[in-house]
């Protein structure tokens, strides 16, 4: 699964047992600091990638 969201996509995806990567500096993430935010949430995606 490749979300960007924490709280919808990635915590579906772990709920669901699929793995996940979350895409940083795209959609609800762009512009904002994505390690700081899976810190606070305790939401840890299998990946973060960033947009090409």
């Amino acid at each position: 699964m490749v979300g960007d969201s924490l709280h919808t996509d990635i915590l579906g995806a772990q709920t669901a047992g699929i793995a996940l990567a979350l895409i940083s500096d795209y959609g609800f993430f762009a512009g904002h600091d994505v390690p700081h935010a899976i810190a606070r949430s305790g939401i840890v995606p299998d990946y973060v990638v960033c947009r090409p």
